[in-house]
C-alpha cells in the first residue's frame, strides 16, 4: 500500500511488458521500501501516525517520521497548526483536558521536531505520556509554468476551454511543490473559478490508491492528447496515461503517483533492478560468485556490493543527522 516506486515504474525500467510478472516484482517493490525505510530510519510516503513517546522534561521533542505535513490556519497570528494533536498526559488518559493548544506549539516540518512557543513550558518526564498524531512523509508534486501546469477540456460538446494550474509553492524554506491534497484543491479552484466553466468540479487525492480523481457535475472530456496545451499538460503529474478522456463525468489516474523524491525513486530503481537480476527470470548472474566458462575457457567473477554505490549515496542524504 505505500511502496515508494509503483509497478508502472519499475515495468517501465526493467523493459517489461505484460503482467506475467507482476507478483514477482510487486514483492520487490515491497521489500525494497521495507529495506530503504529501515536504513533511512523514516517512513517514505505520506501517511497518519499515532506515536507515543515518553516526555523529557524538556520543551522540544524529535519525531520518529518527518518531514511532517502541516496544515496552518493562516487567520491567526503566529500561524497555527491545524492536523497534528499532542497530549501531555501522566495518566494516559488522552483527552480533552490534555491536549496542548495548538497555539503554544511550533512545528519545524523538515527535521520532525515539535516546540513549546513558551520558553518556561516543557512535557512533563514521565514514561509514554505524550500522544501525538500526525502526518509524515513524501508527498510532493512540482507544478511547472509551461511545462506542466494546463488542463484542457472541454464540457459536454462545448469549446475547449484551457486551465492553468499556478505553479508549485514554496512555504519559507519548508517545502517545494503542492502535497497531493493541495495539489487537488489548487485544481479544483481553477476549475470552478473559471469564467468558462458552467459545471461545478471536485478533484481529491486518495492515499489508499495513490490516485486522483476529476469529477465534475456533467460529462466532461480531459484533452490530455488533442488539447491546445496536450505538451504542457498534467496529465503525467495526476497519473492519467495521456490519451483523451472521454464520455464521463469522473476519470481517475490511470497509474499510480506517489510524490516521493526522484532520486530516492532512483534509488529504489536500482534495488528492484539488483534483485530482478538476481531472480531465476532475470539474468540469475548476482547470486554468481564464480562461474566456470565453457571449453576450459577459465571462469568469470560478478561480485557486487549489496546496496549499489549510487543508491547508496543518495539514501544517506536522507538519513537523519542527530543534533
Amino acid at each position: 500500500m505505500y511502496e515508494i516506486v509503483s509497478l508502472a515504474d519499475v515495468k517501465s525500467w526493467l523493459n517489461i511488458s505484460g503482467s506475467g510478472d507482476d507478483d514477482l516484482l510487486n514483492s520487490f517493490r515491497a521489500a525494497v521500501t521495507a529495506f530503504v525505510e529501515t536504513y533511512i530510519g523514516k517512513k517514505i510516503v505520506m501517511r497518519q501516525f499515532t506515536e507515543y513517546y515518553d516526555g523529557t522534561g524538556k520543551n522540544k521533542l524529535l519525531l520518529r517520521n518527518y518531514p511532517a505535513y502541516v496544515v496552518y490556519d493562516t487567520t491567526t497570528s503566529p500561524e497555527e497548526p491545524t492536523n497534528i494533536t499532542v497530549h501531555d498526559d501522566i495518566d494516559r488518559e488522552f483527552d480533552d483536558t490534555t491536549l496542548i493548544d495548538a497555539s503554544d506549539l511550533i512545528v519545524y516540518p523538515d527535521i520532525g521536531q515539535i516546540g513549546l512557543y513558551d520558553d518556561e513550558a516543557s512535557f512533563y518526564k514521565a514514561v509514554q505520556n505524550v500522544k501525538v498524531e500526525y502526518w509524515a512523509g513524501y508527498t510532493r508534486f512540482n507544478v511547472i509554468s509551461g511545462q506542466n501546469n494546463y488542463l484542457d477540456i472541454k464540457e459536454g460538446t462545448g469549446s475547449e476551454i484551457n486551465i492553468a494550474v499556478d505553479e508549485a509553492k514554496t512555504r519559507d524554506t519548508v517545502w517545494l511543490g503542492y502535497s497531493a491534497e493541495d495539489l487537488a484543491s489548487a485544481i479544483q479552484s481553477a476549475l470552478n473559478d473559471d469564467d468558462n466553466t458552467a459545471l461545478t468540479y471536485t478533484v481529491s487525492y486518495s492515499h489508499a490508491t495513490q490516485k486522483f480523481t476529476v469529477a465534475a457535475t456533467s460529462t466532461f472530456s480531459l484533452l490530455f492528447n488533442t488539447g491546445t496545451n496536450s505538451q504542457k499538460s498534467m496529465a503525467t503529474l495526476l497519473g492519467f496515461n495521456g490519451d483523451d478522456k472521454t464520455g464521463s463525468s469522473s476519470y481517475t489516474s490511470d497509474d499510480v503517483v506517489i510524490g516521493v523524491p526522484s532520486d530516492i525513486t532512483l534509488a529504489c530503481q536500482q534495488l528492484v533492478d539488483q534483485m530482478w537480476q538476481m531472480a531465476p527470470k532475470g539474468k540469475g548472474l548476482l547470486l554468481q560468485l564464480s562461474k566456470s566458462m565453457a571449453n576450459g575457457m577459465g571462469s568469470m567473477s560478478n561480485i557486487v556490493d549489496k546496496l549499489p554505490p549510487v543508491a547508496r549515496e543518495i539514501l544517506d542524504g536522507y538519513r537523519r543527522e542527530m543534533f
